[in-house]
């Protein structure tokens, strides 16, 4: 591949073009397809006898390429990319998107990758800000909740021969269908039901209610019009379903034998005053973590200096996808959020906009005190944090890197270092 033009869209935006002739595409097709074909089976050939030839006329002439290209994007762009930014002496704030602009056997293909350079900021100040450290009272009733969840966790499942009623818990193996086909997110197998909590669509644990462990049936339900997949709202579905098992949780009693297995400690007495120490040492902690935040936020506004457009947008869809995200969990349109907030989109897009504006200025803003102050941290502690965030996600660091530029990992640390800074040499007032 190579390196076609550089475009400056807008101020401190980077576009750089690289392209594939058609012969890399077609060897890095050839590549994909003695990879893959062992595992292709088509009409009239033994699965993996089937020449290339034969597998492009079933499946289309372009079955291979979505591999191939991004086999060679992976293999050569990030080098090019960063070959790019050392000969300009850039310094990246984003991590680098990419996008396909053409594919053919004629042409090859062309691939752009795009990314921010660190914007002029200037910094009026960095540290001598002041917080509040003001915990929340501690509620009437929060220290019962707590213990409540406690013997909720604690208790023990005590095993049910049938029928189902409410009140028990039913473990099913199911499968959704609409219009008789499978649809996306319908499948579970060994799901735990609470029957009558409601945290099903209606008419879902009630057509779990009568039958035993071992049965098998249908539930007919009708998923509601507000539901957040478009696809599935307001339709009449079949759940194919098998109880695996059905129980009853016994929940601890509230007595001394339950605050020595909750607590270790000799009587629900002490357990109830260790429980309001531990509230109230959380209350504590969150309050000076809503200070920290504070003390951050205010090196924000002491920089200035004006950002691409790119770089708050990205930040905005951000904001607007965790949005997203955080309603569908609780099966909650947007449209409905908007009334019962009686917020109009677009005081919503303003306010997220405004938001994100705000996060990548105190980002910058970090990054520039982490320059100044000597806070980087060495290519031995960069490799360090990625074998640490490898290891929690279950995977490799060579994987992680796949899905995650090193420079980012790096700018993550320089962030934590420095607003450890900003806090350090700013005042924390800690009222009652």
């Amino acid at each position: 591949m190579k390196r076609a033009r550089i475009e400056t869209p807008e101020k401190d935006v980077y576009r750089f073009t690289f392209e594939a002739d058609a012969q890399e595409l077609e060897n890095a097709v050839q590549t994909v397809y003695l990879r893959s074909r062992n595992q292709i089976q088509i009409p009239g050939f033994e699965k993996g006898q089937a020449d290339r030839a034969a597998i492009e006329k079933e499946k289309g002439s372009s079955v291979f390429w979505y591999d191939a290209i991004n086999d060679c994007m992976a293999a050569e762009i990030p080098d090019l990319v960063e070959q790019a930014v050392a000969e300009l002496g850039l310094e990246p704030v984003t991590e680098t998107a990419y996008e396909l602009l053409y594919a053919s056997t004629e042409k090859g293909f062309g691939v752009t990758a795009t990314l921010v350079n660190a914007p002029a900021i200037t910094l009026e100040r960095y540290t001598g800000f002041t917080a509040r450290c003001k915990p929340n009272p501690l509620g009437e009733h929060d220290v019962d909740r707590f213990i409540q969840r406690r013997r909720m966790m604690l208790a023990k499942k005590v095993e049910q021969s049938g029928p189902a009623e409410k009140g028990m818990t039913a473990v099913l193996d199911y499968e959704g269908l609409l219009d008789g086909v499978a649809f996306t997110g319908g499948k579970a197998e060994g799901q735990p039901i609470e029957l009558g909590s409601g945290r099903m669509i209606p008419g879902f644990e009630e057509g779990i209610l009568g039958y035993c462990p071992g049965e098998e049936f249908e539930i007919h339900v009708t998923f509601p019009n507000t539901y957040p997949e478009q696809e599935l709202a307001g339709k009449p579905v079949v759940f194919r379903a098998k109880l695996t098992e059905l129980y009853l949780r016994k929940i601890p009693e509230l007595d001394d034998a339950f605050a020595k297995q909750a607590g270790g400690v000799d009587t629900l007495d002490a357990y109830k005053e260790q429980v309001r120490l531990k509230l109230e040492d959380l209350r504590v902690e969150n309050a000076m973590n809503r200070a920290r935040t504070d003390i951050v936020r205010q090196l924000g506004k002491y920089s200035t200096g004006s950002l691409p457009d790119l770089l708050t947008e990205d930040a905005y869809q951000a904001q607007l996808e965790q949005l997203r995200q955080q309603l569908a969990m609780v099966r909650k349109p947007l449209e409905d959020y908007l009334a019962e907030t009686r917020t109009t989109m677009e005081q919503l897009s303003h306010r997220l906009r405004t938001a994100a504006e705000e996060q990548a200025r105190v980002h910058l803003a970090l990054l520039k005190v982490a320059k100044l102050e000597g806070l980087e941290p060495t290519e031995t502690e960069v490799d360090a944090e990625i074998a640490r965030q490898s290891e929690r996600l279950g995977c490799t660091p060579e994987e992680y890197a796949q899905q995650n530029e090193r420079r980012t990992v790096q700018h993550s640390l320089c962030a934590m270092r420095a607003a450890d800074f900003v806090v350090e040499h700013s005042t924390i007032v800690r009222e009652n």
